[in-house]
């Protein structure tokens, strides 16, 4: 189970990858809902993961939010939250240019390393 604060950043770590290409739909919204109960036992509202949306504007602002956070999160979350990542972004059997940057920078925001992220790729098809 996850604490509020990092149930956020989950939350807005996919919605970050869901709005990559600027459109947030009730599909993907429901894809979240349940990836996040999956991996928190926490099911959010699908307001929640909007408002999540919402708050991602300054993508750069969240990143430093994400990076000066990552260190107080366990390595195991941190792993949890990529992988959740991933999949959103492979939902549609098609994973895009602004996905795929985006995953990679959430990665280093959150400490794990290009080549641990290369084999996460490889192994989360």
């Amino acid at each position: 189970m996850a604490n509020p604060e990092e149930l956020k950043l989950l939350i807005q770590c996919l919605a970050a990858i869901s709005m990559a290409d600027d459109d947030l739909d009730g599909r993907e919204i429901a894809t979240q809902i349940s990836m996040i109960e999956q991996i928190t036992g926490t099911a959010p509202s699908a307001e929640e993961i909007f408002d999540a949306s919402i708050d991602l504007e300054d993508w750069q602002d969240f990143l430093a939010t994400l990076s000066s956070k990552a260190p107080g999160l366990d390595a195991a979350f941190a792993t949890k939250i990529l992988h959740a990542c991933i999949l959103i972004g492979r939902a549609d059997n098609f994973m895009t240019d602004e996905e795929s940057e985006r995953i990679r920078q959430l990665s280093a925001a959150l400490g794990i390393s290009q080549e641990q992220l290369d084999k996460h790729l490889e192994t989360i098809r």
